[in-house]
C-alpha cells in the first residue's frame, strides 16, 4: 500500500448527485493512492458534513464547468461506504474498506486486507485496542 496523498484544489466544493439524480452531499477534495494511481473523491454526506465516504473516481463523471459529479452509483450504495471524519487524513485501512465495498478489492487489496499489518492498522484507525475476531468483523 503506498501513500496517500491530497491531490490540492481538485473537484472542491462540487455538487455530488447519484446515478438517478438525487443529490448526496459536496466534495471535500480528492485523494490518490501513490502505489497505483487509483483517486478518490472526499464526499461530504452526513448531517451538517460531519461524515464523508471516499468514492473512486473511476465511478465519477465530473463536470468541472458546472462544478458538479454524479456518481454510477445508487444513493444508497454510496451512504453505505466506510465513513470518516474529513480532517485531511485518509488511512491506508480505509482505501482498502473502499475499495472493497465498491467491488474494486484487487489481489493487492486482498493480500493486505488478511495481513497482521491490516489488523494492526484498523485498531490505530479505530483505537479499539483490540483484535477484530476474523477478517468480516474489519469492515463492520
Amino acid at each position: 500500500m503506498g501513500e496517500i496523498r491530497t491531490i490540492e484544489g481538485r473537484c472542491e466544493g462540487f455538487e455530488v448527485r447519484e446515478e438517478q439524480g438525487k443529490k448526496l452531499g459536496r466534495t471535500s477534495g480528492t485523494f490518490v493512492d501513490t502505489s497505483d494511481g487509483e483517486e478518490y473523491l472526499s464526499v461530504e454526506v452526513g448531517f451538517l458534513g460531519r461524515e464523508s465516504v471516499l468514492i473512486p473516481a473511476r465511478l465519477v463523471r465530473v463536470n468541472e464547468v458546472e462544478k458538479s459529479a454524479e456518481v454510477k452509483e445508487l444513493e444508497s450504495r454510496v451512504k453505505e461506504a466506510p465513513g470518516f471524519r474529513d480532517d485531511g487524513e485518509v488511512a491506508p485501512g480505509l482505501i482498502i474498506r473502499t475499495r472493497n465495498h465498491f467491488g474494486l478489492g484487487g489481489a493487492e487489496s486482498e493480500k493486505y486486507r488478511d495481513s497482521a499489518a491490516h489488523i494492526e492498522q484498523v485498531q490505530r484507525e479505530e483505537g479499539t485496542g483490540r483484535a477484530p475476531k476474523s477478517s468480516e468483523d474489519v469492515d463492520e
